[in-house]
């Protein structure tokens, strides 16, 4: 069909609001959505055609149900907050008729990603899935030079982000970034140690392919004593993320988002896919006539939805 990207598949994050009433509800959500766990599953993009990018319930729709739209600001704040320490995307759907209605909330989401540093990418969905498809062509090269020395080449773009994990020498744009790692503008630099993920050949294709997606550079070997963070068998992927994350490994990364973001924020509605139908059966769960017509007057007809850059 040549879409640039799908996003039908979501994410459930868990919040504090509990009762009887809310928690059957949550159930009906999830055998309606049939959403991954955010405990087990990272929200990220994944594939090239289309990018396939997730959307993070609860979202508005969900919350009006539940009778929290005061709560909204703050539970979106907080999924905002477990998404910017771990580094991947919310995607936080608001449909047009309750733009109104949720706008309080919005401006806290907002204000909250404003203040973080290393900053939140907030970014449409286009623009998520063209820098995801562009960042699929980066790729890292590390050479064993005389004297134990490591030459690194990063062959990125400009907006890409270069993580160095506790390393200690001092290269060209360096800056601290979050944790133990620094970001540095330079692509072509000189270590002391080998900044690569080793893994044995036990492991699988799968579990290279991830860890390169990560932005990792991996090399396959049977000298375990070569590498500071070394994979004899695959983990899960938090695992593998964590046992890297808490080692004192020097590693390079090319991170997932641009422009030394920490984190992406992109807010979206549910035209991506509207149909007549999609829009008529609405009419079913609108409190009145009037948010249908309200609906109408902010977005026109349906070939002007089509046009629209969500």
């Amino acid at each position: 069909m040549g879409l640039e990207y799908d996003n039908s598949e979501a994410i459930l994050w868990e919040f504090d609001e509990i009762g009887h009433e809310i928690e059957r509800e949550i159930e009906r959500i999830k055998e309606f959505y049939r959403p991954s766990d955010a405990k087990t599953c990272m929200p990220l993009p994944r594939g090239i055609s289309p990018v396939f990018i997730p959307v993070s319930l609860p979202d508005d729709e969900i919350l009006e149900r539940l009778n929290l739209c005061a709560n909204a600001g703050r539970i979106w704040s907080e999924i905002l907050s477990r998404v910017y320490e771990r580094g991947e995307i919310f995607v936080l759907q608001l449909h047009p008729e309750r733009i109104d209605m949720f706008e309080s909330a919005l401006r806290v989401v907002l204000e909250y990603a404003k203040r973080r540093n290393p900053p939140v990418w907030v970014a449409s969905l286009k623009d998520i899935a063209r820098w995801w498809k562009e960042r699929g062509n980066f790729d890292i090269n590390v050479d064993e030079v005389n004297g134990g020395k490591f030459n690194v080449s990063v062959n990125c773009s400009d907006a890409a982000t270069i993580l160095l994990k506790d390393v200690e020498s001092h290269i060209e744009g360096e800056r601290h970034w979050h944790g133990a790692y620094k970001s540095v503008e330079c692509r072509d630099f000189e270590l002391s140690e080998r900044p690569s993920v080793g893994v044995s050949p036990r492991v699988s294709e799968e579990f290279v392919n991830f860890l390169i997606e990560e932005g990792f550079h991996v090399e396959e070997s049977t000298a375990k004593w070569k590498y500071g963070v070394f994979f004899e068998e695959e983990t899960s992927k938090f695992s593998a993320l964590q046992r890297i994350e808490s080692s004192d490994a020097q590693v390079v990364r090319i991170w997932r988002w641009p422009f030394n973001a920490r984190c992406a924020l992109c807010i979206t509605g549910d035209i991506d896919a509207l149909t007549l139908w999609d829009f008529l059966i609405r009419i079913f769960e609108l409190d009145t006539l009037l948010a249908l017509a309200r609906r109408f007057l902010l977005l026109g007809c349906s070939s002007v939805l089509c046009s629209l850059p969500f």
